[in-house]
């Protein structure tokens, strides 16, 4: 298992000068709890207790999309940032796309194209 995600925790908590057990405390969690994250001998915790590190560590909304990001990659059945599963939930028409795209599936190169027009709008 990749320990991405608990590289990324640890990196943001020394970015806010927290040591473990200011995190820990801050979270609700026990000192080795988080450092079983950080070390990568634990998956990321609930979507919850990602909701209060983003909340603790001060994440602004990307640093809060690489984290649900990571937090996904940890997991030991495939998953999606439960984020993005909300998001793809509440929008009838993502789901569609994603949907069709995946029976005929479409070529990376045709994503790349919908992000690059994406990006070139907002």
């Amino acid at each position: 298992m990749s320990n991405e995600f608990g590289i990324f925790i640890k990196e943001k908590r020394n970015k806010r000068s927290l040591n473990v057990r200011t995190l820990a405390k801050l979270t609700g969690k026990s000192i080795s709890y988080i450092s079983s994250i950080e070390t990568g001998q634990r998956s990321a915790p609930s979507d919850e207790v990602l909701e209060k590190l983003a909340e603790v560590l001060c994440l602004n909304s990307r640093d809060k999309a690489r984290m649900f990001d990571l937090a996904a990659k940890t997991k030991s059945k495939p998953t999606v940032a439960a984020d993005l599963v909300t998001y793809i939930n509440e929008n009838e028409l993502v789901h569609d796309v994603l949907r069709f795209s995946k029976e005929r599936e479409v070529e990376a190169s045709d994503w790349q194209s919908f992000m690059n027009m994406i990006k070139n709008k907002y």
